[in-house]
Order: structure tokens, then sequence, then C-alpha cells
């Protein structure tokens, strides 16, 4: 999504925020932008700067760019610009051909600007700089890693560009996944470097369940970048692929509560190995939430 600005803007905390929550309630939205995503500031003692993703009324769905904390009725908020801001804006116009980079590709939204948890990270590490989110992980049976933020409302959609440095054709594996935190429960999209592309399900991060809404040999045989899609509209979920950021190939869906009792309520990427394959890597460079 687009990045938006307005001049001017300020407000206060109407209802507590809680760090992490994803929804914070302000005192009035008049001025504020309507659709896009734009940047706040909040005047708790974190000084949180938060992204707006959507707006309905005073409702603002956020996640963070930077200081996560908690804030009380009354705190200041107030529309500012950022290092991030200004990143996407010039992501922006490169998509729409306003030089440099491949202009067809879509909004590209750095993952190194995001406010990340690790779900088992163990002995995996992640070096977030350069744009890019390189995450590498170790040689020790199934062994799902996870970097994961809070799902926004639904619907939504991520679209994620993501190459995997596997070397082992079915045991090294990377890509988009759902999370219910309450279960702890995993749906996870992935292409191997073989070509096979499935969506797979996992009742932990080490227990494999069943094979899910996709498996196939898609029509990309590829380990290079890759856009994947994974999307949520209250109803179902839905997994897509493509390589330029604009065609995508729609691979499968199935109801959202089909596996999850309540459905995901995190979203992110991750990384994973069968068996003793070795370590292996992977890069996402961007994580894009429309």
């Amino acid at each position: 999504m687009a990045e938006v600005f307005a001049n001017k803007i300020s407000t206060t905390v109407a209802s507590g925020y809680t760090a992490g929550s994803g929804t914070l309630v302000v005192a009035s939205a008049t001025g504020m932008p309507a659709t896009g995503n734009f940047r706040i500031r909040l005047g708790n003692s974190a000084g949180s700067i938060l992204r707006v993703t959507a707006r309905a009324g005073t409702t603002l769905t956020v996640d963070v760019e930077q200081d996560d904390g908690n804030a009380s009725i009354g705190d200041t908020v107030r529309i500012i610009n950022t290092a991030a801001a200004m990143e996407a804006l010039k992501a922006d116009a490169i998509a729409a051909g306003g030089g440099g980079g491949f202009p067809w590709w879509p909004t590209i939204v750095r993952p190194d600007t995001i406010a990340w948890t690790w779900q088992n990270q163990g002995a995996a590490s992640v070096v977030d700089a350069n744009k890019v989110s390189f995450v590498t992980v170790p040689s020790s049976g199934t062994s799902v890693r996870s970097r994961l933020i809070s799902a926004p409302a639904t619907p939504y959609t991520v679209t994620a560009l993501i190459r995997s440095n596997a070397t082992s054709a079915g045991q090294q594996y990377c890509g988009p996944v759902f999370r219910e935190s309450g279960t702890g429960k995993l749906y996870i999209f992935y292409l191997l470097i073989n070509g096979t592309l499935q969506a797979t399900k996992f009742t932990n991060d080490t227990t494999f369940s069943a094979v899910g809404a996709v498996n196939t040999t898609g029509p990309i045989v590829t380990a290079d970048w890759t856009f994947y899609r994974i999307a949520d509209n209250g109803v179902n979920l839905s997994f897509s692929i493509s390589t330029d950021g604009q065609n995508f190939f729609a691979l499968g869906s199935e109801g959202r509560t089909v596996f999850m009792a309540g459905g995901p309520n995190q979203i992110g990427f991750f990384a994973n190995t069968d068996g003793s394959p070795g370590s292996f890597s992977m890069s996402c460079a961007s994580f894009a939430v429309t």
C-alpha cells in the first residue's frame, strides 16, 4: 500500500494502547489519511513510532516501526515522517516507474524496519541490514523457525519477496507463514528447489500435521527471488505465487478455521530443515501487508 502523508495532525490516545496489540484508538481522526500507510509517534515514555496500515474512524490498525510501548489515555499522537516512510516512498516511486530497479515491482516494504518476534529461534540467527532480513537456521531435524508479527484485522494480504539458499531439494525450505498463537499451529507456504509448491500444516514448531491447500509442481521452477502471497479474507486462507510481483498464480485456498480453531492471528516468514541436510539460509527483501 502506498505511503501517504498529512501536515499538522495531532490528537491523543482515547483508549489505553497495549504494546503489540495492533490497534490504537485516538480521540480524533480529523485530517488523518483514510487509506494507505502513514506513521505516527506517541507521547508515551517509549516515544513509540507506529506505522498505520488501516483506519476505521478513530480506530487505527498499527504495527511497530521503533520502540513499542504502552500508552495511556491522553498521550499525544502525531503524524510524522520517518526514515522507513522515506524508503517506502522511494519504493513507491520505483514501482510506479520513477526510475531505477524494476519499475513493475509492487511496493517494497523493508523487513529490516519491522519489529519481528522470534518463534522457536533456538540456534537460528538473523541479520537485519542492507534492507534485507537474512536468516540462518541450523541442521537440527524438523524445526520451523519463524519471524512473526500480529496479523491485522481481516481481510488482508501479505506479499513477501523471499529467496531460498537451499541445497537440498526436499529438506530445506522457507516462505510466509500463518500462525495461531493460542494453539501454536502453523500453516506454511514454500517452493522447493525441485519445483514443488506446498502449503503444509504443523501442529507445532516441530510436528508436521498434513499437506494443506497446495501440493503441486508449480508454474515456477526456481531457487531465485520469488514473490509469495498469502491472504486471509475472514473466510478463507489463500496462497499464490509470482516471479514479477504483478501476475500471481492462485494455487489453493482453505477455510481459515479448518485447521486452526479461530484462524491465524500472527503472520510472518519461516525457515525449516527436515532431517539433517545441513544448515541453510534465506533472505526476505520485502514484507508488505495490505
